[in-house]
């Protein structure tokens, strides 16, 4: 793994730790695992091929168990008033692509889809009024639908990651994978953790820089009530 901002090195075997601490680590107050383990397979997930195209309110549910709070206009737009726009451009989405296998231009470039789909979530309305998505809620409903393809972006990530932003992300990820040397270390990762959970490797490098940076004492910021 990558050197981490100010917070020493993310090893392999601190990486595996975490992974397994995710998905079996019983929580003090609940005495269950921690929601945010549920967020791929709630409701048999979101790109599960007979929602993949559009959002549910299990789409919703399962982004809430990310720390992000999607005001009421939000899911209207999402579930009812956008709803056939957001599926026109989702179908052209690909839902079996990985991000390392990704096309630069056509799968996450200026003009493609995915950008497309985030530019709509982020827009402000002719109406005047704005949907209450900041990036991290774009990039969690965009990772809930996607999940192999769009990574998440918050403001742990950020600290943990000193990424330049949500934008670029996509890129620096996708140039992160290509010479395959991140692609071994999550392998040596999930294998080491000993985990079955069919997630993807994107989000299993979700769940290694967010625990990392909770258990370094990051807290998530409130940055999704911008229009």
């Amino acid at each position: 793994m990558k050197r981490v901002i100010s917070t020493g090195e993310i090893t392999v075997e601190s990486a595996a730790r975490n992974l397994h601490d995710f998905f079996t680590e019983l929580m003090p107050r609940t005495g269950q695992v921690r929601s945010s383990s549920r967020f791929d397979s709630w409701a048999g997930g979101g790109d599960a091929s007979a929602v993949r195209n559009r959002f549910t309110a299990d789409d919703v549910v399962a982004a809430s168990f990310r720390s992000v709070k999607i005001p009421a206009r939000t899911a209207v737009a999402l579930l009812d008033t956008h709803a056939a726009a957001i599926s026109d451009v989702l179908a052209s989405i690909p839902a079996d692509l990985d991000l390392p296998d990704a096309d630069p231009l056509q799968d996450l470039g200026p003009d493609s889809p995915a950008r497309q789909l985030w530019n709509l979530l982020r827009e402000r309305h002719s109406d005047g009024g704005g949907w209450g998505v900041g990036p991290s809620t774009a990039s969690k409903l965009l990772s809930r639908k996607r999940p192999r393809l769009i990574p998440v972006y918050d403001s742990i990530i950020r600290r943990v990651t000193a990424l330049p932003g949500p934008e670029k992300q996509w890129q620096y990820w996708h140039d992160s994978f290509t010479d395959g040397v991140l692609s071994e270390r999550l392998e040596d990762i999930r294998r080491l953790s000993g985990i079955t959970e069919p997630v993807s490797d994107l989000r299993v490098l979700d769940i290694v820089l967010s625990m990392h940076g909770k258990r370094q004492g990051f807290l998530a910021q409130e940055e999704d009530l911008e229009s």
